[in-house]
């Protein structure tokens, strides 16, 4: 029993390490949109605002597809949904080598590259509560350390190929790398049997499946549904940083090497981040609602002061900074989505969370090319996007309020109760011990009643 018990743990660790590759493939390609829209700029020669869509669309289907893949990942299970996203992704940006416009781009790039990439995306993470309980949050965040990976090396990766083979053949190169998501597809498998995929569900099962992911009574819980919105705002102002950063340290003066390496520390920055909220979070006295509200808060506020960074030595600082704070992002909504709803309710929950983060993302970072447009600076571009991210992050201090306020409820009424256990015991010793009494005085008696 044991030894079985070691085994499974052992392979949780395995499946964690698979998640963690999948997610540097998955998001080497969704978090490099900024560097695919500079490409972009320079090979088709449209406007910011038209161009911005190719990044904008990509990672929203990405995130959007959430539902769907959950619905997947129910009906075939980890493994099966994942490799599926990995065949699909890797045709998407196959076939976008061959676009000859911008808005072929929107279809094959953005659209089916980005939904392959979040058919795979949701069962690589979600496959980890099977695993973890206590340690969900350590895992989850040793996973998806491999997001900033995927970003330090992509940006670099991509220029580099661009410069050999044309950003054309840089998209096929790419498309046969994240085909590696089906290697790492393969280890994914469920706690009862890691050598046997889960099998497809009876009808009946289906229905109930669809139920769950469409089902809209999730949105009673009110901390649930401000977690929603608190995604929706965040990724709006994110996609605006993702997007359009490396095209503003270009219109600063910045080489477009040098812009590309900023995504590259955003990226390893990520990464630091991760692994220190995930050890952090698994102290007893810290509370993952607080901490997650306080790092986003802190990544708007960082934000907000773009405009104002001119120096190539500024833009590194922030770099870092905004790495580390927005890696909050990646590794602590899971663990929030278990404590509102339960683990059972893990890929439902984020995948309604995933249509949330598309639908802010979708409109960011266009809208923030067609302000650049009209106005011929990205003044208001970021001042908009940090604000929404500075909004998304207070709002989480009411669902934190809520908690604590029910946590201390159940612990006065588990005190309560305790208080009442120990009176009814006083209750009981005390009349033992006047039994006790009333019979040592009657024996006395007795005792007296013989020398009389």
């Amino acid at each position: 029993m044991t030894r079985n018990c070691s085994r499974r743990i052992n392979y949780g660790w395995l499946v964690v390490v698979a998640s963690m590759i999948s997610h540097l493939l998955i998001h080497g390609i969704s978090w490099s949109v900024g560097v695919f829209f500079v490409l972009y700029l320079d090979a088709f020669k449209e406007s910011k605002g038209v161009t911005a869509w190719t990044g904008s669309l990509n990672t929203a289907c990405m995130y959007g597809i959430g539902p769907v893949a959950s619905l997947l990942t129910n009906k075939f299970g980890y493994r099966s949904t994942a490799m599926l996203g990995g065949i699909l992704s890797a045709l998407g940006l196959a076939t976008s080598a061959f676009s000859t416009n911008i808005y072929h781009l929107y279809i094959t790039f953005g659209i089916i590259t980005g939904s392959a990439l979040g058919i795979a995306y949701i069962p690589t993470i979600s496959v980890l509560a099977t695993y973890f309980s206590k340690n969900l949050t350590l895992a989850v965040g040793i996973a998806s350390s491999g997001v900033g990976i995927g970003t330090f090396i992509y940006p670099p990766l991509i220029i580099g190929l661009d410069s050999m083979y044309s950003w054309r053949g840089c998209t096929l190169i790419l498309a046969a790398i994240t085909l590696n998501i089906c290697v790492c597809a393969a280890i994914i498998a469920p706690k009862n049997n890691p050598n046997k995929e889960i099998k497809p569900a009876p009808s009946t099962e289906d229905n109930y499946n669809v139920e769950r992911v469409c089902d809209t009574s999730i949105f009673t819980n009110l901390n649930f549904t401000i977690l929603c919105m608190n995604q929706l705002l965040y990724c709006f102002g994110h996609s605006i940083l993702y997007v359009h950063f490396g095209e503003y340290a270009i219109t600063m003066g910045v080489e477009e090497d040098q812009s590309v390496l900023l995504f590259s520390i955003i990226g390893i920055s990520n990464l630091a981040g991760k692994i220190i909220l995930g050890v952090i979070s698994r102290f007893s006295f810290v509370n993952c609602i607080l901490l997650y509200a306080l790092t986003i808060t802190a990544a708007g506020l960082l934000t907000l002061t773009i405009p104002i960074q001119t120096l190539y030595a500024t833009l590194i600082a922030f770099s870092i900074t905004f790495g580390v704070c927005s890696s909050a992002f990646g590794v602590l909504p899971p663990a929030i989505v278990c404590q509102f709803l339960g683990p059972k309710e893990l890929p439902t929950g984020y995948g309604i969370l995933c249509i949330f983060s598309a639908i802010g993302i979708l409109p960011g970072a266009p809208i923030a090319g067609l302000l650049f447009d009209y106005t011929n600076h990205y003044m208001g571009s970021f001042y908009l996007g940090g604000s929404m991210i500075v909004i998304s992050g207070i709002s989480m201090v009411i669902p934190y309020i809520r908690t604590r306020h029910r946590l201390s409820h159940e612990q006065r009424a588990i005190d309560g109760t305790d208080l009442k256990k120990q009176s009814l015991l006083n209750v009981s010793a005390d009349n033992n011990d006047n039994e006790i009494l009333t019979n040592i005085a009657q024996e006395t008696d007795n005792v007296n009643g013989l020398y009389l």
